[in-house]
């Protein structure tokens, strides 16, 4: 392949000498880095196209001038989450210095990377699991609104089918077609179809 003086040529992540042929399934594995340099050593391997992510906080103060300096500071020092599409070399990626380790399990063979699912990593995030999400999501569909028709809970086994007045309060204040009005918390009702 020839080159031409000043020509722009894409990034290749398969010319990475860390990173070997492609998984069937991309893993997620957590990396354990220098601290303080949590910042480098993903945009190294973001440079190799491997999606990493930690997460961070907010940090203020005042400086000697009093001007506020705003930083992201990792919450966790030392720790980030890489998710491979291609098989790392870890000998080679902490001969670089770009990772210091990573968190392992033991088997009756030596230590093995920990293979992370991503709940595992949306947890550490502080982000609600794919499993909290769709039942937030099933929540808030079948939550009532006034004017909704709904289904009240009265007993153990007897709901009520009603219009919805006024929703306050984690409570629930409704009117039947025949006039009876009431109220019941929110949990016990849920909108009709």
């Amino acid at each position: 392949m020839t080159y031409q003086i000043g020509q722009i040529v894409p990034h290749d992540a398969a010319q990475v000498s860390y990173l070997g042929p492609l998984l069937s399934v991309p893993a997620w594995h957590i990396l354990r880095v220098r601290s303080g340099s949590e910042r480098q050593s993903a945009d190294e391997l973001r440079h190799a196209g491997v999606h990493v992510c930690y997460p961070t906080d907010d940090r203020a103060w005042r400086d000697a001038r009093g001007k506020v300096v705003r930083v992201k500071v990792p919450s966790v020092a030392g720790y980030i989450f890489a998710k491979f599409d291609r098989a790392p070399f870890w000998t080679t990626l902490r001969a670089r210095r770009i990772i210091t380790g990573m968190v392992c399990r033991e088997t009756p063979w030596g230590p093995v990377p920990y293979r992370a699912t991503e709940n595992d990593v949306r947890r550490f995030m502080g982000i609600p699991t794919v499993e909290e999400e769709l039942e937030a999501a099933r929540r808030e569909a079948l939550r009532v609104r006034p004017g909704d028709r709904a289904r009240v809970l009265v007993g153990s086994d007897l709901a009520l089918a009603v219009r919805v007045t006024d929703v306050s309060g984690g409570m629930v204040f409704w009117e039947t077609d025949t006039g009876i009005k009431g109220s019941t918390s929110e949990d016990r009702s849920e909108r009709a179809a």
